[in-house]
């Protein structure tokens, strides 16, 4: 996606989240390069955060793939399928979407082909992929007390101790387009 698209949409957000829309885009270019189609499989996140959770073991309605889907990020902010559950994405969506599954799948929207469904929908709304990204960034420097910098650790989850810089040089950049 142009750069200067994703910051005319991240411009959108800044009355509802109050986040300047450079950072919001400098966080993109770090996340994506911009590619709202951008998908990865991560490993190391199913591991720590989505197997400990016991999906399949504690419920028959899940399915592994299930877990596997939660594990990877997604799009132009490359949210985890996991944080977007957490902060409520899938019950927004089975909620506000008209969607075509069947009734056991819309009352049980966790269902491996309704994340799958949620997803697919997802990854076609680059707004979306900004908003929701916008969502928990908020939730992420809300954790830090306002502090962006430490809100953007939170957000990469501590794997690059680097993050915040790496953002912030983006964000330099961005202004001086």
């Amino acid at each position: 996606m142009d750069k200067k698209k994703v910051l005319l949409l991240a411009e959108q957000f800044v009355p509802q989240y109050k986040i300047d829309p450079t950072l919001t885009t400098a966080l993109v270019w770090q996340e994506s390069s911009f590619d709202e189609t951008a998908i990865r499989f991560e490993p190391a996140f199913l591991k720590r955060y989505v197997e400990p959770l016991q999906l399949t073991q504690t419920n028959l309605r899940y399915h592994f793939s299930t877990e596997i889907l939660l594990s990877m990020s997604y799009g132009l902010t490359q949210m985890m399928g996991e944080s977007l559950r957490e902060i409520g994405f899938f019950d927004w969506y089975f909620k506000n979407r008209i969607i075509t599954v069947t009734a056991q799948i819309a009352t049980y929207p966790m269902q491996n082909t309704a994340v799958a469904d949620a997803i697919d929908w997802y990854m076609m709304h680059p707004e979306a992929q900004i908003e929701w990204g916008l969502k928990w960034l908020v939730q992420k420097i809300g954790l830090a007390h306002g502090d962006i910098r430490q809100g953007l650790l939170y957000w990469n989850g501590g794997s690059n101790k680097q993050y915040d810089d790496d953002v912030i040089a983006k964000q330099t950049q961005v202004k001086g387009w």
